[in-house]
């Protein structure tokens, strides 16, 4: 089972990291998606194994981490549910990886990472 995660192509530099994560090795890949409205960045999907996604959370998190050191940097990560509602988190370097990673497994119908600017 695959978890598709639609990231925001504004800050292109996520899927750099996450390529050269030798903990993912490989086990993620990304395909084109839709260039969002008003944006100069297209979208990528993110497609990832279940059994991954606690490896990939960490990997995201280390990437804030680093990226923070240097000016102030967050994701949102928003989950669709079944019924149309929306759940939403700003997610930094410090953010708690098991509360991440449950949110990405339990359940919801559609996950969308974005950058956002402080």
């Amino acid at each position: 089972m695959t978890l598709p995660i639609v990231v925001d192509g504004r800050d292109d530099g996520l899927w750099r990291w996450l390529s050269r994560d030798p903990a993912l090795g490989g086990r993620i890949r990304a395909v084109p998606g839709r260039p969002p409205e008003s944006t100069l960045g297209a979208e990528f999907v993110l497609i990832a194994a279940v059994t991954v996604v606690p490896t990939l959370v960490k990997a995201i998190l280390a990437y804030l981490a680093e990226r923070e050191r240097g000016r102030a940097v967050k994701l949102r990560l928003t989950v669709k549910e079944a019924d149309g509602s929306q759940r939403t988190v700003e997610l930094t370097g410090q953010s708690d990886a098991v509360v991440v990673t449950r949110l990405m497994l339990d359940g919801g119908t559609g996950h969308r990472i974005e950058a956002t600017e402080d």
